[in-house]
């Protein structure tokens, strides 16, 4: 009798250590390692998906030289529910000594109330011949809701009919979207927008030609993941800013 239960528990444990050994393959179908040489320094790249993120969908992806961590970077970010979403999207790409990461930011909703943050950036560290990694360059437009600045915050609809016209609404959006900025308070309020943005967004706020250009860049360097994460929000959502 104790040898057929011996016999039992070892059939039990040989298939409980074959589930969690597929657990375990299966976390590591999700994590990719690459290596790259950046100007004379080997770097390697793991990409993997964000077990900490309960949110929703998420993948990073971490770049080392040696030991050391010096990059960490959202490649999707997706929180929402069955009437909405807010989507962050990344990417990077290796341009002679310098390391580029772009972002994208869009939200979608069926009641038009959540609409923020919508945006795009773009960050670029040059890596030296040791492997020192300096930021040189940091760009970004984004509209969101500022935590420390609710006073500032560029949407801010007058009544409930409002909520249900955010396209419309989006075209005028209060200081940020005007070239008729002429009230002091106004003044005020846009760099305090603008400086909350920075400050929590790490880049130098862009307007007019510089954020078209930046935005155009973005988008092309994107557009095969923006297209695949987005292509059903017409269908999905009424509102959206994408």
């Amino acid at each position: 009798m104790a040898v057929r239960n011996i016999k039992y528990l070892t059939v039990i444990l040989l298939s409980l250590t074959s589930i969690c050994l597929a657990q375990v393959g299966s976390a590591v179908q999700n994590k990719q390692i690459e290596y790259k040489v950046i100007n004379g320094a080997k770097f390697k790249l793991i990409s993997f998906d964000d077990p900490d993120d309960e949110e929703g969908p998420g993948r990073l992806i971490e770049i080392y030289l040696g030991d050391k961590k010096v990059f960490k970077h959202t490649l999707l970010k997706s929180i929402g529910d069955c009437s909405s979403e807010n989507l962050e999207l990344g990417q990077y790409d290796i341009q002679g000594s310098n390391i580029v990461f772009y972002s994208y930011w869009a939200s979608g909703d069926r009641q038009g109330i959540n609409l923020f943050p919508f945006g795009f950036r773009k960050q670029v560290y040059s890596i030296g011949k040791n492997g020192s990694v300096k930021l040189t360059d940091a760009k970004l437009y984004i509209e969101s809701e500022t935590e420390g600045y609710p006073d500032t915050n560029i949407y801010q609809p007058k009544d409930l009919e409002e909520y249900h016209q955010p396209r419309e609404y989006y075209k005028k959006l209060r200081f940020l979207l005007t070239n008729k900025l002429t009230a002091p308070s106004e003044i005020k309020l846009l760099k305090k927008y603008i400086s909350s943005i920075e400050e929590d967004y790490s880049g130098k706020f862009v307007l007019g030609k510089e954020k078209d250009l930046l935005e155009q860049e973005v988008r092309k360097k994107m557009h095969d993941a923006i297209s695949l994460h987005t292509e059903n929000w017409k269908e999905v959502f009424v509102y959206f800013n994408r």
